[in-house]
């Protein structure tokens, strides 16, 4: 019985064995590990059995996948700054052409001409040096019996250096980024008046029609911020601005202020001081200075002689001088200075011994007995400051 079952289990494993060899190659055979043999149930492939003593990877039953971590991103690099742009820098020449002298440069609002010069300019040039701001500094004249030229820049003439043809009046603008940000100021200096108020941005500065100018000088100020304050205290008040224009039109006494001292230029003097008398006009002009050099020092009313007792006309010198006259014949006559025998300079008449209560204190009218009536503070500054020698033309 027992062999019987036996040779049965033997049987089955040869038979078993036999199967396997005509089922699968040799090479898979040989590479079978002794004493293996697949399941009955289980289909034979190509792929090797995994070892005996390894069994796959599971996970724990109480233990949970960890979620994944979240993405970090880099931290964008700072942008790099702006460079700061460069302040603007403003800078500026300016010259003016003398009969017979060399065109100079002059920089940053310093006097372009001179005011000793015997001769008005004629022809102006302004260059613009600024850096780091967009704009231009344009100007133009007016030339004597030419009228005014077209705008220029860079340097370029304006004027047509004849001397016939003078500049007697300028403007001077800005333009661009340069005129939004800065003002310009500037002024003349006018034969026989001397320095004009300040005009700005493109006013008219000078004495069209009426003289020449010597000199110019040109200011640029920011307009806003401290600078512009200190500038506008400076240039930009009625004091400073005041006679920037001098018309006939609008400054007839100005007019004529300077055509006394136009006809005074070729006149000389012992001293520093000469005295222009108008009878027709009725007006003095007191000028400072020398032959081809004088400027008005103080310019006034007179009353000069009437149609019967004409004041003396001629070329005279100051002579003697005293505090008052007259009383004896029932008025007084303060600070008589004298310029020609009995021909003098003295307040207009007051009563007796008095010098407020007046008797006759009508000036720019021919009434008097044939001496020049003046205001009395103008009669005592002439007799307090005109030395004697002091050359008087009366016409």
């Amino acid at each position: 019985m027992k062999k019987t079952s036996l040779r049965k289990r033997v049987l089955s494993v040869v038979l078993s064995a036999t199967l396997v060899a005509t089922m699968c190659p040799a090479t898979a055979l040989a590479d079978e590990p002794a004493g293996t043999t697949p399941p009955a149930d289980q289909p034979v492939t190509d792929q090797p059995a995994p070892p005996a003593d390894q069994t796959p990877a599971t996970p724990p039953a109480d233990e949970t996948p960890e979620p994944p971590k979240p993405e970090v991103k880099p931290k964008p690099k700072p942008k790099p700054k702006p460079k700061p742009k460069p302040k603007p820098v403003v800078s500026w020449r300016s010259a003016g052409k003398i009969p017979g002298a060399k065109v100079k440069y002059q920089k940053k609002g310093a006097m372009a001409g001179k005011t000793a010069s015997t001769k008005p300019l004629t022809y102006i040039k302004i260059k613009n040096d600024s850096k780091n701001i967009k704009g231009n500094i344009a100007y133009k004249v007016r030339m004597a019996g030419k009228g005014w030229t077209g705008w220029k820049k860079n340097g370029e003439k304006a004027g047509n250096g004849k001397t016939k043809n003078a500049v007697q009046a300028l403007k001077v603008q800005l333009t661009g980024e340069l005129g939004k940000q800065y003002n310009v100021f500037y002024r003349a200096y006018v034969v026989g008046y001397g320095w004009t108020g300040w005009g700005k941005n493109g006013e008219q500065v000078g004495a069209p029609k009426l003289a020449g100018i010597r000199a110019y000088q040109v200011k640029i100020a920011p307009k806003k911020g401290t600078a512009a304050k200190k500038a506008n205290k400076k240039y930009n008040t009625k004091k400073a601005r005041k006679n920037h224009l001098i018309t006939t039109k609008t400054a007839s006494e100005m007019s004529m202020r300077l055509s006394m001292a136009a006809k005074a230029q070729g006149q000389s003097s012992k001293t520093k001081w000469l005295i222009l008398v108008d009878t027709h006009k009725n007006r003095v002009c007191v000028l400072k200075g020398k032959k081809g050099q004088w400027n008005v020092h103080k310019f006034f009313k007179c009353s000069s002689g009437a149609p019967g007792s004409r004041t003396v006309r001629g070329k005279f010198t100051i002579g003697s001088r005293g505090l008052s006259f007259g009383e004896d014949k029932g008025y007084s006559c303060w600070y008589w200075t004298q310029f020609y025998g009995n021909y003098l300079f003295h307040s207009v008449l007051y009563n007796p011994g008095s010098k407020r209560s007046l008797q006759d204190g009508r000036l720019g009218m021919n009434l008097s007995h044939g001496c020049v009536r003046l205001a009395i503070g103008n009669a005592k500054w002439i007799n307090r400051n005109i030395p004697s020698g002091t050359k008087v033309w009366t016409y």
